[in-house]
């Protein structure tokens, strides 16, 4: 299986670190793994037909500034090669699953809660069975959302990063590298997103 992970940008290029920590441990997992940077700002049809042709799954950075662009990315994708599995994560993801998907049928389902381990665990199971399986935590078109459970990783779980995107951020001027000290929050604020995804709990890494 071949994967790609997809980071959309406008101008600004720093790490991404749950794409990081996603990239190493498919990697530590043996399987062939690339990330991609593309500028929002320029035409990317050619280069994601191409993509398209040499992936079997593709993850894509979404967000509220950048989602009518992953939704156009999708689309271009899936009329290429319509078996690619694309597949989208992260907090933005995981509260609104149901209305991205209802939005742009071109997305195959949504990783919710924390990516890693979950995305290893549907493409095992794809490998071994060629069908999408039913987790707690992945929502495809026609489940009910109401069932769904976020990942939370433990920190025994935690992966030190590879930082392969410094070199992205290192040709566009960027030289801060990110740590991945924790994940959550010792807070408890009621407008916060990580609550509202029941995964807040703080776990500092070793």
């Amino acid at each position: 299986m071949k994967i790609l992970l997809l980071y959309i940008v406008d101008d600004f290029i720093a790490e991404h670190l749950g794409m990081e920590s996603i990239y190493t441990y498919l990697c530590k997992k043996g399987y062939d793994v690339s990330i991609k940077v593309l500028n929002m700002k320029y035409p990317t049809k050619v280069i994601l037909e191409d993509y398209a042709v040499h992936f079997d799954f593709i993850g894509v950075d979404i967000g509220v500034w950048n989602a009518k662009t992953v939704f156009d990315i999708c689309k271009t994708i899936k009329e290429k090669r319509f078996e690619t599995k694309i597949f989208i994560g992260g907090n933005f993801a995981t509260l609104s699953a149901e209305k991205i998907l209802d939005d742009c049928p071109h997305i195959d389902f949504v990783i919710l809660g924390e990516g890693e381990i979950p995305i290893a665990k549907v493409i095992e199971h794809y490998q071994n069975y060629s069908n999408m399986p039913e987790y707690d935590y992945v929502y495809k078109h026609g489940d009910d959302f109401s069932k769904k459970i976020p990942y939370r990783m433990d920190s025994k779980e935690f992966t030190k990063i590879d930082h392969v995107m410094l070199n992205f951020s290192f040709l566009k001027k960027e030289y801060r590298a990110r740590l991945y000290a924790s994940r959550g929050c010792c807070g408890n604020c009621s407008f916060c997103t990580h609550n509202y995804l029941g995964i807040n709990e703080w776990r500092g890494r070793d």
